[in-house]
Order: C-alpha cells, then sequence, then structure tokens
C-alpha cells in the first residue's frame, strides 16, 4: 500500500529542464508543455543545464543538440557518467540533421536518450514527453509491424522498444526479404531503412506500391547521415514523401519517438 508521502509525491507535476540557447525555443516548449500541467525550468546552455540538473533534480531533460561550450552529445555523456543523476531521462532536439554510427558501442550509447527533430509542434512534443514521463499513448490491439533493418544492432533496438509496447514485430534484413515475407503475410505497418543492400527502401516501397495486393500498406522509412559526416543535411522529406513513403522518421531517433510515431499512423493520426 502507498504511504501518504507516496501519493502526494505522485500528485506532484513533473519537472521538466529545457536547454537551448535560443530563447524562444526554450519559451515554446515551456509555454506548452506548462499548459499540459508540467512544471518547466530552463537553462541556455550546457554547463548551465548539469549545474541545475545537480541541484534540481528534474525528472526530464529536453535539450538542443548544438550548444556553445557544451552541446547535447557531451551533456547526454556528463550525465550517464555521474552516479547521482546517470537515470535522467534525456530528450534530444536535432534541427534537420542526422547523426547515426554503426559502431555498437555508440549506438548503445545513443540508445540511452530519445531524439525530437525541429521544428516540431506541441502535441507533437507533449505525446512524446508523456510517453517518456508515463503517460502512454493508448496502443491499437493486435497489430503486426515488419521491420527492415540490415544493421542487426538497429533492428534489435527497435524489436525490443516496440514489443514491450505490446506490438507483435518481425524482422527482415534487406528489402528482398522483406518484400517476400509481405506478400507471404501482410503486416499492419512496414517500418524499413532507406540504404540497405540488394533492394533499398525506396525500391521496396516502390515493389510495394505497384502491387495491388499490397499496395495500401502503411511504410515508415527510416533515413540516415552520410558515411562519415557526424552532422548532414538529411533527404528531402517531400520527396521521399512523394516516392511512397507514409512518415519518415530520421535517425536518430529513441523509444519514446518511435512508439509515438508508430502509434499515430497506426491510430490514423497526423503528427
Amino acid at each position: 500500500m502507498e504511504s501518504v508521502d507516496e501519493k502526494l509525491t505522485a500528485l506532484e507535476p513533473k519537472r521538466i529542464l529545457a536547454a537551448d540557447d535560443e530563447l524562444k525555443i526554450v519559451q515554446f516548449i515551456k509555454v506548452n508543455l506548462e499548459r499540459r500541467g508540467y512544471e518547466v525550468d530552463t537553462a541556455a546552455n550546457g554547463v548551465q543545464a548539469l549545474a541545475k540538473i545537480r541541484v534540481d533534480k528534474p525528472d526530464l531533460l529536453i535539450t538542443d543538440v548544438m550548444m556553445p561550450e557544451v552541446d547535447g552529445f557531451e551533456l547526454l555523456t556528463a550525465i550517464r557518467r555521474d552516479a547521482e543523476i546517470e537515470s535522467l531521462p534525456v530528450l534530444i532536439m536535432i534541427a534537420k540533421a542526422s547523426y547515426l554510427s554503426n559502431d555498437e558501442e555508440e549506438m548503445k550509447f545513443l540508445s540511452q536518450a530519445n531524439f525530437i527533430e525541429k521544428p516540431f509542434t506541441p502535441d507533437y512534443l507533449g505525446a512524446i514527453v508523456d510517453e517518456i514521463l508515463g503517460a502512454p499513448l493508448p496502443i491499437p490491439q493486435g497489430k503486426r509491424l515488419l521491420v527492415v533493418e540490415d544493421v542487426p544492432k538497429i533492428a534489435q533496438i527497435i524489436t525490443s522498444s516496440l514489443s514491450k509496447n505490446g506490438y507483435a514485430v518481425e524482422t527482415a534484413e534487406n528489402g528482398l526479404q522483406a518484400l517476400a515475407k509481405i506478400k507471404a503475410n501482410l503486416p499492419d505497418l512496414l517500418i524499413t531503412d532507406m540504404n540497405m543492400p540488394e533492394m533499398s527502401g525506396l525500391e521496396l516501397i516502390d515493389a510495394i506500391r505497384r502491387d495491388t495486393t499490397m499496395k495500401d500498406l502503411p511504410v515508415l522509412l527510416m533515413t540516415t547521415r552520410v558515411e562519415g559526416e557526424r552532422y548532414c543535411q538529411p533527404p528531402d522529406v517531400n520527396d521521399l514523401l512523394s516516392r511512397g513513403a507514409n512518415q519518415v522518421i530520421h535517425k536518430p531517433f529513441g523509444p519514446a519517438k518511435l512508439l509515438v510515431t508508430v502509434t499515430h499512423m497506426l491510430s490514423h493520426r497526423n503528427l
């Protein structure tokens, strides 16, 4: 049975720290999340954010990736190395840039945070924050997903995140294998990487759209960076949508963003 103190703590608003060197961004976050009942403090850079985190112990950090002195990745590193704050949930904002490494240790590190791409709507930000802080979206029942990814570590992270939230997830290593599985047993949603050997994600989408038995299959397309570049301009989203994708998600992304995107797609809701 919960004590009186535990019940009172559960009723207190969750506290969020928003860190960005652009004042209009932190004000946008503060205003819109406070409307949802959260308590929001702000920081102008990573150094200030780290100091506030160590003193105030917020329930969530929302931070920009590009900041002076200490950027978002360096801030995440400092948090995960500090035993007193290492479990703090972190949501990193990225502005039309994609970051990904196939290195297993780096993928493990990046999986310790969630990512959201600017610009984002108040509702989309709110849905991701709600999911991270324990007010999850209602998951559509009995939905089957096919994940197509040639990097085993990434496929494992995606599958684990979606499976533990109630989705039935099958995987394929490339577009050809995925196409065979789709023809044999049509899933409710396809999540596919764009760059793969044998058959790319765009070639897979093209094959699906030309086949009357599966042309209406919803597709979430994952994009990645140019090899060797840490920050880069991702492919044009409108171009990818015109080529048959229903939704595009840029790597890196955390479990909350992935879950919100998938659930909204399957619930026929626009982000």
